[in-house]
């Protein structure tokens, strides 16, 4: 009977570890993409969107390939709603959560701006 508490007790302690862990860290996880304004450009708006990605690695870390794929998804929405030489900048990454169907989900933002020419 004993042996059976020693047991249940180590099993406790590791899972909730790994329960710690999970829930804090997409707390920390922002990483912002900031790209310098240039003279000849005219912020426009802003942006916004969710995507999904396997790639993820923990503890406030995003990959470069969540931060391409941050910036392409916000090319998206971007060009869905402006014309003309456009492009997004001061993009920021977010870990939201782990769903279980699709993947880590991000938020991005950033601002779109219009490319004047000189």
């Amino acid at each position: 009977m004993n042996k059976f508490w020693v047991i249940f007790n180590v099993i406790f302690v590791v899972l909730s570890g790994i329960l710690s862990v999970c829930l804090f860290s997409g707390c920390a996880s922002t990483k912002n993409l900031y790209r310098p304004i240039e003279s000849n450009e005219k912020i426009i708006a802003s942006v916004q969107c969710d995507f999904y990605s396997m790639t993820y690695l923990g503890a406030g870390r995003i990959s470069k390939k969540n931060k391409t794929q941050a910036y392409i998804e916000l090319m998206k929405e971007a060009t869905k709603k402006y014309q003309g030489h456009i492009d997004v900048k001061n993009i920021s990454v977010a870990y939201v959560q782990l769903d279980v169907e699709h993947g880590n989900k991000f938020t991005a933002n950033g601002v779109v701006v219009l490319i004047e020419d000189k």
